[in-house]
């Protein structure tokens, strides 16, 4: 039983959006809490439900609006419907890339690019959505910090957008980089004639492909990973679509 109406309205608000259809089960502990929501099913299903809120006077808060907010400013100017790619992907061949003419063409750097050249006035149209007793001078300030390139250095947002990619770049070069040293034991284990394999090495065989194969599903998942949901998962753009992130396999335990 949830501790709020909000709490259930919300969760049962998820069944029934394929056709319209749901049964919705509650367990029922043997708590004071249960057995009076258990007695008084109306007071859960139809009490008080408290809007939500937050504290707008955080950057921590306000700095993945405004970074939502220069994307939307970005699609808004009229950019083709590939420059922003699905595919987490397309970002991680860009990093990767090097040639800085080439690369400077490719999401994310012609986004940051768009968004350097108009940083003072993507920051003033932001903040003037909020008086100044909602957001403070020190929230402001630092905004400004974060966001803004002083004396021609990058902004602070972008170095660790940038870096986080570039990790995640590292990460991909080390799955392929695994299952390459995979594939070759695996070719040395099938060049041997078949009669001549032993047990171990049989097994071994076998337990290097399922590896190869492993490392192959995990780079592919990361490659095809939502762009959007990983902003969303690393904290650059405010959680509203996507749910909370789950634990992420980054390897493979067996042969060796």
């Amino acid at each position: 039983m949830p501790p709020e109406p909000a709490n259930y309205l919300q969760r049962i608000g998820r069944a029934g959006r394929r056709d319209g259809n749901a049964l919705v089960g509650t367990v029922v502990n043997g708590t004071p809490h249960d057995l009076y929501f258990y007695a008084e099913p109306t007071e859960m299903l139809q009490g008080k439900v408290t809007p939500p809120g937050c504290y707008l006077d955080a950057a921590a808060i306000l700095s993945r609006q405004l970074i939502a907010f220069t994307i939307d400013r970005w699609v808004q100017s009229g950019i083709p419907v590939e420059a922003l790619p699905r595919k987490l992907k397309a970002a991680l061949d860009a990093v990767d890339g090097k040639e800085w003419e080439n690369k400077r063409k490719l999401f994310p750097f012609t986004w940051l690019q768009w968004t350097r050249d108009h940083q003072q006035a993507l920051l003033e149209d932001f903040l003037v959505l909020f008086d100044e007793d909602t957001v403070k001078g020190r929230c402001r300030e630092q905004l400004r910090e974060e966001f803004l390139a002083h004396d021609d250095a990058t902004p602070v947002f972008q170095r660790k957008l940038i870096g986080r990619l570039e990790g995640l770049s590292s990460e991909r070069r080390r799955l392929f980089n695994e299952g390459k040293r995979l594939a070759k034991r695996f070719r040395e284990l099938s060049s041997i004639n078949p009669a001549a394999l032993l047990e171990a090495q049989k097994q071994e065989k076998e337990e290097v492909l399922r590896e190869q194969r492993a490392y192959a599903d995990l780079r592919q998942e990361l490659e095809n990973r939502p762009l959007l949901q990983m902003l969303t998962d690393e904290g650059f753009l405010p959680n509203y679509a996507f749910p909370e992130a789950g634990v992420t396999l980054k390897s493979v335990s067996g042969a060796g």
